[in-house]
């Protein structure tokens, strides 16, 4: 945990990226009655899945009653570590609503506010305190007329050590790389494992200071349980990114670069086997799902340049990868069944990764 927050502080000095999503609080009930049964469909007639005990809170569909008198709900069955969803008479439960409360200003925070404005008089104050004189003024001109004739020294200095390397990336014409990347992987929400990431990616450096970068990578996840999202599970992500980066070069050994891009992204989940087996083994078949998605990535790096046509680096990248998912809940002899959508998955996650290309000069 603590080597997630240090790269999250590094990236932050950085770049400035806020990102915010806006969340709403899910409709919940409470039961009310000493016991009430959790019907497959909306009928007395149907199959009970479970009962619940007085007290408890669900999540229901909607904002209010569906079908009639009944209640459309979801929740975890604790005994069987597993969603699950049915309808609830509404006369065994009560709708719990969230609470919004209002902060009003006081008289006593705007005078405060007032009594922090300065004067006019503190205001010439601080103009007498910032004027200069002229002779303060001549001597500031003189010495930046001596920092820019020694700042163009050096770039003299520094084109001619350029001329001179013998590694170059001021040749013109586009050179094309290819590399091999590796790392490891911090997912932002706490439910998710990190883990191993690798990969490849294919390297178009337009100039020294502008390069194209198209890449694949491969990441897995152990997946916590979670009553509002994914049951346990294996989730596996495969983004493929194209990303633009801005270099700026130090000299023609070392050359520090920021990136931005998009990604496309290929989610993929599977329950645990543990889980599927206990509701087959109630007769019923279960499935969860999670869809591909469209997302951003940022980051930054540094290529190394260990030969004419081999580079070294390293890499730190923000993934944003928010999707949506689904459930489905089948009985295995009425073929009757129930489902629902898992909405505002954040499978968002920081990489750090080494690689090493190889580039091609045309």
């Amino acid at each position: 945990m603590k080597r997630t927050n240090f790269v999250f502080t590094v990236f932050a000095l950085l770049f400035i990226f806020t990102f915010a999503r806006p969340s709403t609080e899910p409709v919940k009930i409470k039961i009310i009655a000493d016991k009430a049964n959790v019907y497959l469909q909306p009928s007395e007639n149907s199959l009970v899945i479970a009962t619940v005990e007085k007290g408890k809170v669900l999540n229901i569909f909607g904002t209010g009653a569906e079908k009639g008198e009944w209640y459309y709900v979801f929740f975890t069955l604790e005994e069987r570590r597993a969603k699950i969803g049915g309808f609830v008479r509404s006369s065994m439960a009560e709708i719990i609503r969230p609470q919004v409360e209002k902060k009003e200003i006081t008289q006593k925070e705007i005078e405060e506010k007032e009594n922090e404005k300065m004067t006019e008089e503190e205001r010439k104050e601080v103009v007498k305190a910032g004027e200069k004189t002229v002779k303060e003024i001549k001597e500031e001109t003189k010495k930046t007329e001596e920092i820019s004739k020694a700042v163009k020294s050096e770039e003299r200095k520094a084109q001619i050590a350029v001329e001179k390397a013998p590694i170059s990336s001021k040749k013109d014409g586009i050179k094309v790389g290819l590399g091999l990347i590796g790392g490891y992987a911090m997912p932002s929400k706490s439910k998710y494992s990190e883990g191993v990431i690798y990969g490849g990616n294919i390297y178009l450096l337009i100039s020294k200071n502008l390069a194209i970068a198209i890449s694949g990578l491969s990441f897995q996840s152990d997946v916590e349980e979670d009553p509002e999202a994914l049951s346990a599970g294996k989730l596996s992500v495969i983004p493929l990114s194209l990303s633009l980066q801005g270099r700026l070069p130090v000299n023609d050994f070392l050359t520090p670069y920021i990136e931005v891009g998009g990604s496309y992204f290929l989610n993929d989940f599977s329950l645990n086997n543990s889980i599927v087996s206990s509701w087959n083994n109630v007769g019923f078949d279960i499935n969860e799902e999670v869809e591909k998605s469209i997302g951003l990535q940022v980051g930054m790096g540094l290529d190394l340049f260990i030969s004419k046509s081999f580079i070294f680096n390293i890499d730190c990248k923000y993934f944003i990868n928010n999707t949506n998912g689904s459930w489905e809940l089948i009985d295995q002899v009425s073929n009757e069944k129930i489902s629902g959508n898992l909405d505002g998955l954040d499978m968002s996650y920081i990489y750090i990764g080494f690689g090493l290309k190889y580039l091609f000069s045309f």
